[in-house]
């Protein structure tokens, strides 16, 4: 099957309740449970309704790619390994990343409710979508939600020849008025996908996104994905956020060290990474309302300042909002739902 995740999507508008219904029914006949089936669906349509096409409805290829190739379980229960008042964790069973990441995410809230801090470990689900999903869930509860997640090796650390973390992301959400603060990006420099975009663009990466093999500076695509991305910032602080993320969702809880993690991409493998849902509960650090008003003051002060930094999540709110009934998605989507 052509990996559509490599090339930079053209988009079709298509009604929302359309691309549901089939999203539903695509998943159920690959043997997803009904549940399952809606879940996964919603999450995709929310990358795209973000306007994260990448990480949107185009997922639905690299979900049938694992279950023909039996490296994604359609019908995987979740164990919980270990379970205390305040965290617990979860083996996936190779099973639909958004399911059980949906899942812990409510676990995690349940638990903020109850102690003022909730933390999920989930190992072995496969991709999860957009994080900023996950971390808005809590965000809706007047809690402040954080979700982070390991991937298959992209990134190579300063000064290094070999890809060592992934683009590992992260996202959080924090409550406020008009819309949620939302944060949801990779800890690599730029995604894998946007290196994609520059080859079929036959355009040159700008400098400092990526590495050769063999270690040096490249603005070559090709030698970009035969090397390896740089981490957010092409330095140590970047390292250290990559490699606190991998720590978090792999050795903690229980899963495989960074450069182990396979199936988060290429559905060959099966996917054996981590993902990380922390949640704290605003009213039992603080005033809610008072926490409200700050963060509508700090908005403001931002605001008045007219630089190009807004609060995150402004933008694909109001994204959100126009897409309401229709929605842009990826031809290669739309071409499909219109040949079955």
């Amino acid at each position: 099957m052509e990996n559509v995740l490599e090339k930079p999507p053209l988009t079709t508008r298509i009604h929302i309740k359309v691309l549901e219904e089939f999203l539903i029914d695509t998943l159920l006949s690959l043997g997803l449970k009904e549940e399952t089936a809606a879940i996964t669906a919603e999450v995709l349509i929310a990358g795209d309704k973000k306007g994260y096409h990448s990480h949107g409805v185009a997922r639905i290829f690299q979900i049938e790619e694992g279950i023909n190739n039996s490296t994604i379980n359609p019908n995987a229960n979740i164990d919980i390994t270990m379970d205390w008042p305040a965290i617990a964790v979860f083996d996936a069973n190779y099973g639909i990343g958004q399911w059980s990441g949906k899942k812990a995410m409510e676990y995690a809230i349940r638990k903020a409710k109850q102690q003022g801090v909730g933390a999920v470990g989930v190992i072995n689900a496969s991709h999860l979508g957009i994080l900023g999903y996950y971390s808005e869930l809590a965000s809706k509860e007047g809690c402040i939600g954080i979700v982070m997640s390991t991937s298959s090796p992209a990134v190579v650390i300063k000064g290094g020849k070999v890809k060592t973390f992934g683009t590992n992301p992260i996202s959080y959400s924090i409550p406020n008025t008009a819309f949620p603060i939302t944060a949801d990006f990779s800890t690599s420099k730029v995604s894998r996908g946007k290196i994609y975009e520059y080859l079929h663009s036959a355009k040159k990466l700008p400098e400092g996104w990526a590495v050769t093999q063999e270690g040096l500076l490249t603005t070559s695509p090709e030698e970009a994905l035969k090397g390896g991305l740089l981490t957010i910032d092409g330095d140590i602080k970047g390292c250290l956020l990559s490699l606190l993320i991998s720590i978090l969702c792999g050795s903690l809880i229980g899963g495989v060290i960074n450069p182990k993690v396979t199936g988060t991409r290429y559905m060959n493998e099966k996917p054996n990474k981590g993902d990380f849902f922390i949640v704290l509960d605003v009213n039992k650090f603080t005033n809610y309302d008072l926490f409200l008003h700050q963060m509508i003051e700090l908005d403001n002060f931002i605001t008045a300042q007219n630089v190009d930094f807004r609060l995150p999540g402004k933008r694909s709110s109001l994204y959100s909002l126009i897409q309401e009934e229709y929605i842009n998605i990826p031809d290669s989507v739309y071409e499909f739902i219109k040949s079955n």
